[in-house]
């Protein structure tokens, strides 16, 4: 608080006022000054006063009615108020002036001193006043932006507290598509290795039938070369021979074994045949033809 705190001086006689005026320039105040209740009333409403004092015997509103229209009044409500009377001054008046609304009632004649002192004494209470007041208002205003700041550092928090949790939602689905999508992978890729160890086996086995056709192909056509020649050969002889005679019988069963040779001998010349039968109709099937054949030969 820098500026001076302001007396209100209220008297119908000026050089009374004059008077006071003088005696707190050792106070360090300013004084305003009214020479009526409704002056006083009006300076009430146009300044602020750390104390008034009040003269009671005055002409038209005296300063008993001027005082409690004052209480009445909000701004001059808690305002610190002095009577100061000559003539009114036995206890009835002073306690009057109390239940008016006075803080205190001082008569004339009055010491100087004793006047200054509790004029001080009241300046004292109200710059307490208002330091307290002035400290108060800045505690409000520090309040008030701390307040705001908590308010847009919660309302933040929320923001990101939403955020996160859309994040996590983000994420927690996109793990739940990465699994999704794992698992279908682990699901093809077993297929495909299936597929694989199924391939590799039936290459394997067709290899191994495949050799086992050119070896077959092979004894057929070292056996086949002989039986060429043979043939025939059992066959004239036959039918030179007397078809009564035993040569020719034996000729026969000779001319039977060696066309079942040669059957069997196709046989395994076509053998690569049959496993293409079986590799690709199953083992069922080439069962059934081989048996046929057999059945034939």
């Amino acid at each position: 608080m820098t500026s001076k705190p302001t007396i209100l001086l209220v008297d119908d006689r000026i050089e009374n006022i004059e008077t006071l005026k003088e005696l707190f320039k050792v106070l360090d105040v300013d004084c305003i000054l009214a020479t009526s209740g409704d002056e006083a009333l009006k300076k009430t409403l146009e300044n602020d006063f750390a104390l008034a004092l009040v003269d009671v015997q005055m002409p038209g509103m005296d300063g008993f009615e001027t005082v409690e229209i004052m209480r009445q009044q909000e701004k001059t409500a808690h305002l610190s108020i002095l009577f100061l009377s000559g003539i009114y001054s036995d206890s009835y008046y002073q306690i009057k002036g109390i239940e008016t609304g006075a803080v205190d009632f001082i008569t004339k004649p009055f010491a100087p001193e004793i006047l200054i002192g509790k004029v001080q004494v009241h300046l004292d209470l109200y710059r307490h006043k208002a330091s307290l007041q002035e400290a108060h208002d800045k505690l409000e205003v520090l309040v008030q932006e701390r307040t705001a700041k908590l308010v847009a550092t919660n309302e933040q928090l929320q923001a990101e507290i939403i955020e996160r949790k859309n994040a996590e939602e983000e994420i927690k689905k996109a793990n739940e598509e990465i699994e999704a999508w794992n698992s279908e992978l682990e699901l093809r890729v077993k297929e495909k290795t299936d597929e694989l160890v199924q391939s590799q086996a039936q290459l394997i086995q067709s290899a191994k039938l495949s050799a086992m056709g050119k070896m077959a192909g092979g004894l057929a056509h070292e056996l086949n070369s002989p039986l060429a020649g043979l043939l025939p050969m059992i066959q004239k002889f036959r039918d030179d021979a007397d078809k009564n005679s035993e040569a020719y019988t034996e000729l026969s069963l000779m001319l039977k074994a060696c066309n079942f040779m040669a059957r069997i001998v196709n046989l395994f010349g076509n053998f690569s045949t049959f496993i293409i039968v079986m590799f690709f109709f199953g083992k069922g099937v080439f069962d059934f033809l081989f048996g046929e054949i057999c059945d034939i030969a």
